[in-house]
């Protein structure tokens, strides 16, 4: 089973997200969140280990320049769990796509309003990439991983 964090605000974007990504695999499961504090709490229950995570940046429509969700990527890359798990950024902000890539290496950089094939295309790829990643990761076991 492929689990992966929705963090949106709203709950119109978050049930629309879900639907879509559940739609692409019947082995997919999401797990949705509308706040940094969800978020934080879902990355911290050990039932939780996420091959993927879905992020909006802006969490709070009251303050147009919000990067929560930056911050909240911040946090799931220095847990060393998630340091190649897929981040892919679903937002309005077209500024900060360069240091999404740059200092999160996020794996993809989407621009609202997005498209249902555009989010069914790179959730394909990421289940995908988390298998492989999860298949090297179980290889390395017990041995230097570089």
């Amino acid at each position: 089973m492929t689990k992966i964090m929705i963090l949106e605000d709203s709950i119109d974007s978050l049930k629309a997200l879900k639907a879509i990504v559940e739609s692409v695999s019947k082995d997919i499961a999401v797990i949705p969140v509308k706040s940094l504090e969800e978020a934080r709490a879902a990355l911290q229950d050990e039932a939780n280990l996420f091959q993927a995570f879905l992020l909006d940046i802006n969490l709070d429509e009251q303050r147009p320049q919000d990067a929560s969700g930056i911050e909240f990527a911040r946090e799931v890359r220095n847990d060393s769990r998630y340091v190649f798990t897929p981040v892919i950024m679903i937002t309005s902000l077209a500024s900060l796509e360069l240091a999404a890539y740059r200092e999160l290496h996020c794996y993809q950089y989407i621009l609202k309003p997005y498209q249902r094939e555009e989010i069914e295309k790179m959730v394909s790829i990421t289940k995908f990439t988390a298998k492989i990643l999860c298949i090297c990761m179980r290889s390395q076991e017990g041995s230097a991983w570089y």
